[in-house]
């Protein structure tokens, strides 16, 4: 996976889970990048996500890039019901998802299903688009965190 613009070279930190894997780091720009491998079942889908998304936040990072083009993925399409276990206070976090075509239709309603759970996600086909994309909805997501900081103050 390509670093981001502000990428702080760290090494990847490693969640396995059944028989795939994500390959983390939390880059300087404060967005979370993982690149997925194996074969990503449903579970281990909702497992490494959560464990993704639990360390994008207790990190203070802004957004989470994952990469699954070079993961198998044996999921059903995505339903608002995938975002069920994501709490409340993490659902406004941006995550974007590169797909390849195989994976496309996967993700195909994403946008409605993840705006029915009140998330923000989004599937797209290249690195350049969900670098674009993340770092968009990151800036977005510190905004807002920033106003109601100012507000609550």
């Amino acid at each position: 996976m390509q670093n981001g613009a502000n990428s702080n070279n760290k090494p990847m930190e490693k969640i396995e889970s059944g028989g795939a894997t994500a390959l983390y780091r939390i880059d300087a720009d404060g967005v979370l990048r993982a690149r997925w491998t194996g074969l990503v079942l449903p579970a281990t889908a909702a497992d490494l996500s959560a464990r993704l998304l639990r360390a994008a936040a207790d990190a203070g990072a802004h957004a989470v890039l994952s990469d699954l083009q070079q993961a198998l993925l044996a999921l059903p399409p995505v339903t608002a019901d995938y975002y069920r276990w994501v709490p409340p206070t993490l659902r406004s976090f941006p995550i974007g998802f590169v797909v390849s075509a195989e994976q496309q239709p996967i993700y195909q309603h994403l946008p409605r299903a993840a705006a029915q759970a009140r998330t923000v996600r989004r599937a797209v086909r290249s690195l350049a688009d969900g670098e674009a994309w993340v770092q968009e909805h990151a800036r977005a997501y510190s905004a807002n965190r920033l106003w109601w900081a100012r507000r609550s103050a």
